[in-house]
Parts: structure tokens; C-alpha cells; sequence
């Protein structure tokens, strides 16, 4: 298992009214640049491919007389909500913060897609119009949850392995064992992603049983020195680790520190709250609960 590219290309700020933000080497190509004078358009374009339109738009996106593989993912950010026009008004928008953080991840060598432009749009007194990013199509990346269907239904036949999108046989502890280092390592970073489900976990598959995580979703997520026991665990606990899983999950997750190995009991009893509060029980003490951890 390897990671994608971390390097951190050149940055410029964009100021061309009503739009300000982020754009990123390459920013001369006239892809970028058309996208920049009239990010609504992007939408439009003969080549681009509608992924989800449910709260936020998810598009894929290939310039003009591109490659056969998409190029970037375009995200444009819902502002619908009751209220969210007042309380954007003194926020970053989302697009600005997807950029910041994945520029972050990136500079602590952890991988996510390569952010190229980051644009909102205010009206009068400040209020947020619309926000939009753009990041690199990660190509055929599929979530993890995905993922641990497969385990799961490789651990009930008795397999110890699962089958890629290639026909490689994927060790089911090697997995498992890489997917808790890259936790492990985005902790020890001190960044906190805090909405860590089977959704925000992408994994590309390349022939010869090689993967390549990336983490998505991510402009909720707190950077600090060092994370506190408790922080930690807000993220595991939705990792969604089959039950016969999480003991080599988390004895992956923990190698090395005695301190980390012992949270396995409140790791445990995290995972099993959080479960009855995605089947709907104790919802108000769950959040409540979340909350103080905060």
C-alpha cells in the first residue's frame, strides 16, 4: 500500500469580483482560467458528468479534447439551509476550507485529493452566495464501506482474503492493518477529521493487490498539536470495522503505545453507542454526549 502524490503545488489568490478564493499550478491552462472567469458553467459543459445532487453538487469534470479519464471533481456547496445565509456571512465558506485543510493534510504528507481552485461568491453585507471547489479525480476509487461489504462477506464463506476490482486477493489483515496506520498517522498529525465515515474513506485498487487510500470531506476537520484520547476516538468510532474486525483494527491502530491500547475498552463501548445511534436509539444522549466530548 502506498500513498498518492502529497507534493504541494504553487498557490495563487484570486480576486476577481464577485469571486475571490484559491487556484493552484497548473493555473495558466485555459481549462482553469475559463473555470475561474464562470464556475456556474462548469456544470454545463458537454463533458461533465453529474456524480450526486442531493444536498451538494458532486460533478466530474474533463476539459475540452482531454484524456478519456476525468480530470477533476467539481463540489458546489449547499447554502440552502434555514439560516446558513446569516451564519456564512462570518464563516469561512466550505469551499475555502476544503482547500485549507486539504492543503494541510498535504503538507503532513497525508493523502487527499490535490485541491486546484477554491472560489465563493458574497453578496451585500457579506453573504455568502455560493462556494465552489475543485479538486483531482481520484479515477476509479470506490468507498470504503464498500470495502467491508466484501470483508464481510469474504469472513462468512471462511476467507481470509477478498477479491479487488482486479481479481488480486487482498490479505484481509493487511488491510485492515493499513487502513488503521493511516488513521494512526493522520492522528499522531494532530488532525481530527471528525466526520471519519465508510463514505470520506476512498480507496483505489491497482493491479498486483496495490491500494492507495485518500480521505475526503474533510473541510470539518480540526488541526491542533496533539489530539486528546477522546478526540481520537470521536473518529474511530465510525469507522465502520465489522465486529469480528475491530480487535485487529484497533491492535493496528495502537501498535507500539501502551497508552493507545488501552482505549480498546472505550473504543469499544464508543463503536457500540454510535451503532445504536445510527439504528436510532438514544439519538439526544448520543449528541449530547458528542458534544461535551468536543
Amino acid at each position: 500500500m502506498s500513498d498518492p502524490d502529497t507534493q504541494l503545488p504553487a498557490a495563487e489568490v484570486i480576486r476577481r469580483p464577485p469571486w475571490r478564493g484559491w487556484i493552484a499550478e497548473p493555473f495558466t491552462r485555459p481549462e482553469l482560467e475559463r473555470f475561474v472567469a464562470d464556475p456556474p458553467a462548469l456544470f454545463a459543459l458537454p463533458e461533465a458528468r453529474l456524480i450526486k445532487a442531493s444536498r451538494n453538487r458532486l460533478t466530474r469534470v474533463r476539459p475540452a479534447g482531454g484524456a478519456e479519464r476525468f480530470a477533476w471533481v467539481v463540489k458546489e456547496f449547499s447554502n440552502r439551509r434555514p439560516l446558513a445565509f446569516l451564519q456564512n456571512a462570518w464563516r469561512t465558506s466550505k469551499a475555502l476550507k476544503g482547500w485549507e485543510k486539504a492543503r494541510a493534510l498535504l503538507a503532513r504528507g497525508l493523502p487527499t485529493p490535490q485541491p486546484r481552485l477554491a472560489l465563493e461568491r458574497r453578496g451585500p453585507l457579506g453573504l455568502l452566495v455560493t462556494s465552489v471547489l475543485v479538486v483531482d479525480d481520484l479515477g476509479e476509487a470506490v468507498q470504503i464501506r464498500q470495502v467491508f461489504k466484501d470483508l464481510r462477506a469474504a469472513f462468512r464463506c471462511g476467507e481470509t482474503a477478498f477479491l479487488s476490482p482486479h481479481g488480486d486477493r487482498i490479505d484481509r489483515a493487511a488491510f485492515l492493518e493499513s487502513l488503521a496506520g493511516l488513521v494512526r498517522r493522520m492522528h499522531d498529525a494532530g488532525v481530527l477529521h471528525r466526520d471519519l465515515s465508510g463514505g470520506n474513506i476512498l480507496i483505489c485498487f491497482a493491479p498486483g493487490g496495490r491500494w492507495t487510500f485518500s480521505l475526503v470531506d474533510i473541510n470539518r476537520a480540526r488541526i491542533t498539536p496533539a489530539l486528546a484520547p477522546e478526540e481520537r476516538l470521536l473518529d474511530l468510532e465510525r469507522v465502520n470495522v465489522a465486529p469480528e474486525d475491530r480487535a485487529l483494527f484497533f491492535a493496528a491502530y495502537g501498535a507500539g503505545s501502551e497508552a493507545l491500547r488501552a482505549l480498546e475498552p472505550a473504543y469499544a463501548r464508543c463503536v457500540e453507542r454510535y451503532r445504536q445511534y445510527r439504528e436510532g436509539h438514544g439519538a439526544l444522549a448520543y449528541k449530547l454526549t458528542r458534544y461535551l466530548r468536543f
